[in-house]
């Protein structure tokens, strides 16, 4: 390859993740799980099989705490197990065996796994090797008009502060839609689920919020001169690795003010607000839920025009074939950098000596 400029073009590598998760339990609501849970106690006294019932509880605790998150941060999370009363709403035995040495329950409960998410993250967040990582395409629609994508909106901005508060971090919106053209943008909004996970890891970001805000505003009655301001937000929370939609979140406010731009400005600041905790739990659980495993995603830079990322994805199905590579991104304007995604190369030193050999 011989860029028309004097610098050959820089070839990054960066580890990627496949995410799995199992679910041991049936889900009931929003907030609640049911399942199915068993305990046991020695010994033959009163007590016994309260004993056996606590223990039953905290098996049930402990399964949809393991299916939030991987083995290794269960240890600093571990006695979250120590009052399963706190997230178990009701409990039914449907099982009891007694004998000389001891009770052995098995029991129906019901687990509140929002109050579960919210303290399991708030644990391991400090432990992650990194802060979660999060790119966001928030679109600004309204009856009139189509979603607009060219700006940053002002949700968007209100809620990057507020997820950076919460020990995010949140790729710059105005730097990351640089890189697209107006086309591709509305690709990565209207796209399914796979399009969505494709924008977070052509970022190199953990997870993609992607969705829209709907604002409103009108008089609050014919004569008056107040205003009401309403803003509607609806975000999709797509982890990349897997191209799992994993939560879809949802929060609205009114203002009511003389000043129709304050109240606008008031609106957007309060849903922002209100979706604040839920996002930075989701996207914590996101990065802390499953083992990853490794891939790698190649980035070319220095390009001198985006044709030349041809011979790189070229050279690089040479070398591995088509079923393990998937081109992510070519920036149109120059210099422009490509990026590609290489499943599971092993390994990766060997597959890049041959790919900037080439």
């Amino acid at each position: 390859m011989k860029p028309a400029n004097k610098n050959r073009p820089i070839v990054i590598l960066a580890l990627a993740v496949l995410w799995a998760m199992g679910v041991a339990f049936a889900a009931t609501d929003d907030d609640f799980v049911r399942v199915d849970a068993k305990g046991y106690a020695e010994g033959n006294r009163s007590e016994t099989p309260a004993m056996a019932l606590a223990d039953a509880e905290r098996d049930a605790v402990r399964q949809v705490l393991e299916s939030l998150i991987i083995p290794r941060f269960i240890g600093p999370a571990t006695f979250l197990l120590e009052q399963p009363k706190n997230y178990i709403r009701t409990s039914q035995i449907v099982h009891e065996e007694r004998s000389a040495d001891g009770t052995l329950l098995g029991i129906d409960a019901y687990v509140h796994r929002t109050a579960l998410s919210r303290d399991a993250a708030a644990i391991v967040r400090p432990w992650l090797p990194n802060p979660p990582s999060v790119v966001t395409l928030i679109a600004q629609t309204s009856a009139a008009a189509s979603p607009e994508l060219a700006d940053v909106t002002a949700a968007e901005t209100a809620l990057a502060e507020k997820l950076t508060t919460a020990g995010l971090r949140v790729l710059p919106s105005a730097k990351v839609r640089a890189q697209y053209t107006q086309e591709q943008l509305v690709e990565r909004y209207s796209g399914d689920t796979e399009m969505q996970a494709q924008f977070a890891l052509e970022n190199l970001a953990d997870v993609a919020l992607v969705g829209e805000i709907a604002v409103l505003q009108k008089p609050a009655s014919p004569d008056s001169p107040i205003e009401t301001a309403s803003a509607q937000v609806t975000i999709r929370v797509i982890r990349g690795h897997d191209e799992k939609l994993l939560d879809i979140k949802k929060a609205e406010a009114t203002i009511h003010s003389l000043d129709s731009s304050q109240g606008m400005e008031q609106a957007v600041q309060d849903v922002a607000a209100k979706l604040e905790r839920d996002l930075a739990i989701a996207v914590t659980l996101a990065v802390a839920g499953a083992e990853p495993e490794p891939d790698a995603i190649i980035t070319i830079e220095n390009l001198a025009e985006p044709e030349q990322a041809a011979e790189v994805f070229d050279a690089a199905l040479n070398i591995i074939g088509a079923e393990r590579m998937k081109p992510l991104l070519v920036t149109s304007t120059p210099p422009c950098h490509a990026r590609f995604r290489v499943l599971s190369p092993d390994p990766a030193g060997t597959f890049l000596s041959q790919l900037t050999s080439t």
